[in-house]
């Protein structure tokens, strides 16, 4: 990962549970931005037990990890499994996991309609993907937000700071070994990745460069200088997870699709992405956004509103 130097910038990449007494927070700290969701009574900077039970039933169930899964997986692949059709030799067998593997998406509804196409728009570098990442996720939150409410439970704040130490009382990032060698002690490490982090944080936040991107662009480029780093900076160095394809409780490994939104540190990141939209929007005077704006003013009408066939508007 390198620093941000210019905005603004376009870049494509692969890619809490110490809880602290904390007191309610009102329930604006949980709304999400240009939405007109209103479910929360009270909402919590923790992540709380009772929270968690509530939502690992369902982020846990093995339909759900397959779902996130393979909605990350195909962001990262289909480019490539459109180029082995196109350019692979009749019979190979490059082209027939990449038709396999196209088949098995259709099968599960995430893929629709011609792959290229399909590729050129929701692809990790796609023309909407952006859209479709903070879209899906902010599904993901109201989700959350309805399953907690109808328990009665307070709904998750997402960090509108993120902590400024790797030791924060609150919010530790585990200690692990250094991704690449520098020479830097482990704290050393990751305490120079948070800080970068905080920076590039700051400057995507920054009106100047929110002005002059789309939705989608500024999507992208949290994805990868925000969100894909946290993932990486609060997973936790042992696996809770035995196989690639663990369904129990326990496996709520933060870096894998499959098991990260079992993880408390998942609802606190995607809170802080979330922000994102809002300040995106006040930055371009909309008041709102939706997926239908019926000519509403002031209400921006999202582009990239790609999930599949998984219904999040169904768990209360």
């Amino acid at each position: 990962m390198t620093e941000l130097r210019r905005i603004p910038f376009k870049a494509v990449v692969v890619a809490v549970f110490l809880a602290c007494p904390s007191l309610a927070r009102a329930s604006t700290r949980c709304d999400l931005p240009g939405d007109n969701l209103r479910v929360c009574s009270s909402c919590f900077d923790r992540v709380s037990d009772d929270a968690l039970d509530v939502l690992k039933p369902v982020v846990g169930a093995e339909e759900h990890r397959r779902w996130h899964h393979n909605w990350h997986l195909l962001r990262y692949r289909i480019a490539g499994d459109v180029k082995a059709l196109s350019e692979s030799p009749k019979g190979s067998t490059e082209r027939r996991l990449a038709q396999d593997e196209l088949d098995g998406w259709r099968d599960m509804g995430l893929l629709v309609g011609d792959a290229q196409e399909f590729s050129k728009l929701h692809s990790v570098s796609g023309e909407i993907s952006g859209e479709d990442f903070l879209y899906m996720h902010r599904e993901m939150l109201k989700m959350e937000q309805r399953m907690l409410a109808a328990q009665g439970k307070p709904c998750v704040a997402g960090w509108k700071e993120l902590p400024a130490s790797i030791s924060d009382h609150s919010w530790p990032a585990p200690l692990k070994a250094p991704d690449h060698p520098t020479g830097d002690s482990p704290s050393a490490f990751w305490q120079k990745k948070l800080d970068l982090l905080r920076r590039n944080d700051a400057m995507l936040r920054d009106p100047k460069y929110l002005r002059l991107v789309s939705l989608n662009h500024m999507a992208q480029d949290v994805e990868l200088y925000v969100h894909n780093v946290l993932h990486l900076l609060y997973s936790d160095a042992a696996s809770h997870c035995h196989g690639d394809w663990d369904a129990s409780s326990t496996c709520d490994d933060l870096m894998p699709p499959w098991s990260s939104p079992l993880n408390p540190h998942f609802w606190k990141i995607h809170g802080h992405i979330d922000d994102f939209i809002g300040l995106w929007l006040e930055a371009h005077d909309y008041k709102e956004i939706a997926s239908d704006c019926a000519g509403r003013p002031a209400c921006y009408q999202w582009r990239g509103t790609w999930v599949g066939k998984m219904d999040m508007s169904a768990h209360r």
